[in-house]
């Protein structure tokens, strides 16, 4: 079948299943935008900037388990992209970004809005393509998906010469790519399943260290039937949050700088380590200083062999598709007698309950979490900014579903959590989705509520304001004594009257007795909310 390839790119994207893009167009990426007019199985986003776009579509992957796809034109829309396709890599996100690039004949001399970006985003993409006839288009752009979300997940990109895109192609039947250089170990050695099996049988103080590997949706099902067999208690990672369900009785939490004390003394205190899915990265293990190289095994699960051993001692590596392994583990039959006494220890610091002090005046942003726990029981997509704001919502938000908390974890990228939020509504449109701002974050995103208030979203954003760029106050204060420089923000703008000049109705709230009755107007209003909540500004998120 003979077609533009525009009009196959656009085919290509449709039979993998994402049914939304997020983009912004320009000349060199125009004829796509063509054919999208008339490609009515395609949505197409428009946000206000292009790196919201890219975004954009890493929440819609993530709270979906689908590949997120952004477009942008040639040389400033393609650089702008850089910091999402980078947030992307960081965390694991399958996307896949569509570039326009100058006239081929222009290619390499300086033309108007040329640049490589093949060659800028070459360190943190899983691969990239400057597609050189319009005849590999079609064929490069089915191993571009398959690449993104096969094995460790992650962003590919690729540059297409803008005369090539109205050049015709032939749309061949599909068959699935077989590249010689990229054959991920999906199945995991049987001999050490089976060491992982003897070392789990002599443990005493076992623990499950769950990680992103672990947040979609097969895995998932694999890792409640392996806890539900074994009842080891869980920590996560910040990106794992959700994957272990919120009322497991054994479920502590958040490991890290900014985890939960009991989760930390779990990971020091226990005998076997099992990692399932996670790349030990240094805020997971900041406070867990105390591990025990010698009397502590390690069991370390993961698809990238790269992570194995990189950064803690593994006794028994298993290279595989995380899935695949708790689905071996499953078959096995084996028990565990955990320590009693340490379990119960675990269980006992895990009940000190916060009593959520604060201020005349402020709000203690802990006891928002816990209100808005009340409202969804769980049942919401939430996403984070980075900062204070995504350490309260990590360490105590109740998420039900391993697709549902939506975060910048490994970039830690400012401006990320309100487009991931557009990005979760397009693809959840039968669920509550969440927005945890804080002011310096929203202020790198607010032209995003016109597109929220543009295509008439559903989001709650709950606005934490101290007035500050709270992580990095507090940085200053534990590590320059607290020598403030350049963290208060002063002039913030009225965010309601904003919101609200946007379209969006909006309320600010100081009192911290009139939280839970301003969190039920916000949630039963019928459109997006954006609450305002006064914060200390020296309010700290270090427990």
């Amino acid at each position: 079948m003979k077609m533009t390839a525009s009009e196959a790119i656009l085919n290509i994207i449709l039979e993998n299943g994402t049914d939304v893009v997020f983009g912004y167009p320009g000349s060199a990426i125009a004829p796509v935008y063509d054919a999208l007019s008339s490609f009515d199985k395609i949505k197409h986003v428009l946000p206000k900037t292009e790196q919201s776009a890219a975004h954009a579509a890493s929440g819609y992957a993530k709270s979906s388990g689908k590949v997120g796809v952004c477009i942008a034109t040639s040389g400033p829309g393609a650089t702008n992209l850089i910091t999402g396709i980078a947030t992307a890599y960081s965390d694991s996100v399958p996307m896949v970004a569509i570039t326009g690039q100058v006239h081929s004949d222009l290619v390499g001399r300086d033309a108007f809005q040329e640049v490589d970006i093949t060659g800028a985003t070459n360190p943190f993409c899983k691969h990239n393509y400057l597609i050189n006839s319009p005849d590999e288009i079609v064929d490069v752009l089915r191993e571009a998906f398959y690449i993104a979300s096969t094995g460790r997940k992650g962003p590919v990109l690729v540059d297409i010469p803008t005369n090539y895109l109205t050049e015709f192609v032939e749309f061949k039947k599909y068959k699935e790519p077989n590249l010689i250089s990229y054959k991920p170990n999906y199945k995991g050695n049987t001999l050490q399943i089976k060491r992982a099996i003897d070392c789990l049988k002599k443990a005493k103080r076992p623990l499950l260290y769950i990680g992103g590997g672990c947040c979609d949706l097969e895995t998932n099902k694999e890792l409640k039937k392996f806890i539900e067999k074994t009842s080891f208690p869980a920590v996560t990672t910040l990106k794992a949050v959700g994957a272990v369900p919120f009322d497991y009785p054994l479920n502590f939490g958040m490991i890290g700088t900014h985890g939960k004390k009991v989760a930390n003394y779990a990971l020091s205190t226990c005998d076997t380590l099992m990692i399932l899915g996670a790349r030990i990265g240094d805020r997971s293990l900041g406070k867990a200083d105390l591990i025990d190289e010698e009397n502590i095994k390690v069991i370390h699960i993961d698809i990238d062999p790269a992570e194995i051993g990189k950064n803690m001692h593994t006794n028994i590596p298993v290279v595989g598709l995380v899935k695949n392994v708790l689905s071996a583990l499953n078959e096995k039959d084996f028990s565990v007698s955990c320590d009693k006494e340490w379990i119960e220890a675990l269980k006992i610091k895990n009940s000190i309950k916060n009593d959520y002090p604060h201020k005349k005046g402020f709000v203690n942003p802990e006891f928002v979490i816990e209100c808005i726990n009340r409202i969804t029981n769980g049942n919401s997509i939430v996403s984070t900014e980075v900062g204070q704001n995504q350490i309260w919502a990590a360490r105590n938000i109740k998420i039900n579903s391993p697709l549902g908390f939506i975060t910048s974890g490994g970039l830690g990228t400012m401006g990320f959590g309100l487009p991931a939020a557009i990005g979760a509504a397009f693809a959840n449109k039968d669920k509550s989705v969440i927005a945890i701002e804080g002011d310096g974050s929203l202020m790198m995103s607010l032209a995003e509520l016109s597109t929220i208030a543009s295509y008439n979203l559903n989001i709650k954003i709950i606005l934490f304001n101290n007035n500050a760029l709270g992580m990095i106050r507090e940085y200053q204060k534990n590590n320059f004594g607290e020598n403030y420089f350049e963290v208060f923000l002063e002039k913030n703008p009225d965010f309601t009257l904003l919101s609200k000049s946007f379209g969006i109705k909006a309320k600010r709230v100081d009192n911290q007795d009139e939280i839970s009755d301003a969190l039920k107007e916000a949630f039963s209003y019928n459109g997006s909310y954006l609450l305002e909540i006064n914060v200390d500004p020296m309010e700290n998120s270090i427990i």
